[in-house]
């Protein structure tokens, strides 16, 4: 199984809170893409960063470090309401928001975490090596990733992050706690098994990689 079906069977409970969030960040893109989401921030945010549909990059699993259990969290870049601050921030969302005459509902438990735009982004299939790669596994929230002498651990489980339509986005993908690796450089678990490839990541915050059973699924592509 891939690391968000992974996901799924581990925390079945989140299930649904996932899927009523996933309901409002499509919400928010509808309402983006029709000109409903107005204000000098996000204009601004835009201006700067015009990779993800109004700052918004997508929803998934976040394992916060003061957290016991995953959250259900929208990943956005910084500046976008409802914080301002400096990578990489989380912060509990409102339950309840309303944007145009569109209406939809976060779970109580939602979070926004704040990640600036990803660099160094793969546009290349994986290749030969990953084909070979054995064993394979799926990544889960809080495993220790290897990429040659380069240590982390996975902080966030994403089933889509959008790159915004000029860029594409990648499907099934985990961020790490620490930017480890190169582009397309193969990731290990501690435990020896191949879980992804890193596709993109921000020097000095994050990296993110995809799953590596994704990866072979589609015929190694790594953008979707």
């Amino acid at each position: 199984m891939t690391l968000w079906e992974e996901a799924a069977a581990e925390y079945p409970g989140l299930v649904p809170d996932l899927a009523e969030v996933a309901h409002g960040v499509n919400v928010f893109r509808e309402a983006f893409e029709a000109h409903e989401v107005h204000g000098p921030s996000y204009r601004a945010l835009l201006q700067e960063e015009p990779r993800a549909p109004g700052g918004l990059f997508g929803h998934g699993l976040w394992f916060g470090l003061q957290l016991a259990e995953p959250v259900p969290a929208v990943f956005v870049q910084p500046g976008l309401a409802p914080f301002e601050g400096l990578p990489i921030q989380q912060t509990p969302l409102s339950s309840r928001r309303l944007i145009g005459r569109r209406g939809f509902g976060w779970p109580k438990t939602t979070y926004a975490v704040g990640l600036p735009a990803p660099q160094r982004l793969a546009d290349a299939r994986i290749g030969a090596v990953g084909r070979a790669a054995k064993p394979i596994a799926s990544a889960h929230g809080r495993d220790v990733v290897i990429t040659g002498s380069q240590r982390s651990w996975v902080r966030a489980l994403i089933p889509e992050f959008a790159l915004g339509p000029l860029f594409g986005s990648w499907c099934e993908v985990a961020v790490t706690a620490d930017a480890i690796g190169e582009i397309r450089e193969l990731v290990v678990r501690d435990d020896g098994a191949v879980v992804g490839h890193v596709v993109g990541g921000q020097p000095g915050f994050y990296t993110l990689f995809q799953d590596i059973e994704y990866a072979l699924r589609v015929d190694g592509a790594v953008l979707s």
